[in-house]
């Protein structure tokens, strides 16, 4: 079960498998931060910086983030 391997992951010093673990058991109820994230920005909840600023993978949000930017920059002319 995800509830015994999860410290069994970080028993076992691969705590750096604890994302990859989380983002793949959504059928468990588990979700990574980033997720959520990404989640909320679809629904309007949040900006892309925000989704960029919080995220632990700056990489995946960094589009989002310069698309806004490139926006208000746009909107300002």
């Amino acid at each position: 079960t995800y509830a015994s391997a999860l410290p069994n992951l970080i028993r076992t010093g691969r705590a750096s498998s604890l994302v990859s673990m989380i983002e793949t058991s959504g059928n468990a109820g588990m979700q990574s931060m980033d997720q959520c994230l990404k989640r909320f920005y679809d629904e309007g909840k949040i900006t892309g910086r925000t989704a960029y600023l919080k995220a632990l993978d700056k990489k995946k949000f960094a589009a989002l983030a310069e698309k806004e930017a490139e926006e208000a920059g746009e909107a300002a002319h």
